[in-house]
């Protein structure tokens, strides 16, 4: 999302909190970025609005424009992305002027397709993905939403289980579409239920059989079972028959599996299109 070009796509980002909050989070890592070197690099509540809504003549809609950042700047504090300041006196802002810093959580997010994990309301980051993929299985975008929900709410066990049930289901969709399209597999992956297995049967034989004459594609596809597929179902038991509770796809890491996920679906929904 870049920053309106004119008063009507202004009116159109005035309506949705999320969309400002993108636009003032992006501003603020722009910025952050473009001085790495500095210790201290910061927006005042006003330069955001100025940024997002140049100022005109219009006093009332200029302070509505700054209510609506203040309250993008809360949803992103929130979320643990920013942190606002209160100082005494700080170069030209001087008294009664927030400031809005970058925290540890914001500096490291990234911000993949247009998509900001912590930002973007769940339904929609679903929708997106569907725009692309078309409709997805009832059962892996259930989960797949229930995992974004959890996340956004700091329930990282909750999110790696439903995540890795996410992935399993888009695996066993991939296995009965392959199934219905060819008589040659019909029955073939009853007895590879168990999950490595099916992964295994998958890339060693069904895939290159199928994809074999499109060489990257079947490289890929296979890439995304093996790897990210087995490390969705290794997260979804550890977190669901834990031993400990220091687990390595807590916070940052699971932001990581989750932007991931993108991917691997769209891989996976483009094979099964293939077929189709």
């Amino acid at each position: 999302m870049r920053l309106p070009r004119d008063e009507e796509q202004r009116q159109k980002i005035r309506k949705n909190i999320e969309s400002v909050a993108k636009l003032a989070f992006r501003c603020v890592k722009e910025k952050n970025h473009a001085n790495a070197g500095r210790k201290k690099e910061y927006h005042s509540i006003e330069s955001l609005r100025d940024t997002i809504f140049p100022k005109g003549m219009d006093n009332e809609k200029s302070n509505h424009d700054y209510c609506l950042v203040l309250e993008a700047i809360t949803l992103l504090e929130r979320r643990g992305l920013v942190v606002r300041d209160f100082p005494d006196q700080l170069g030209g802002f001087g008294k009664g002027h927030f400031i809005v810093y970058l925290t540890s959580i914001g500096i490291k997010s990234d911000i993949d397709d247009e998509v900001i994990l912590l930002v973007d309301k769940p339904e929609e980051i679903v929708r997106a993905l569907e725009e692309k993929t078309g409709d997805l299985d009832d059962v892996v975008r259930q989960y797949y939403l229930e995992s974004l929900r959890a996340y956004q709410e700091g329930l990282y066990i909750s999110s790696a289980i439903c995540l890795g049930a996410a992935s399993e289901r888009a695996i066993h969709w991939l296995a009965e579409s392959i199934e219905s399209w060819s008589k040659q597999y019909q029955g073939k992956f009853k007895a590879k239920r168990h999950m490595p297995a099916l992964i295994k049967y998958l890339s060693d034989s069904v895939i290159p059989n199928i994809f074999g004459a499109d060489k990257n594609f079947s490289d890929e596809l296979k890439k995304r079972l093996s790897g990210l597929g087995n490390l969705y179902r290794e997260n979804r038991n550890e977190a669901g028959h834990p031993q400990t509770i220091d687990q390595s796809w807590l916070g940052e890491d699971q932001e990581y599996l989750l932007i991931q996920f993108r991917r691997y679906i769209t891989t996976i929904c483009e094979a099964i299109g293939k077929m189709i």
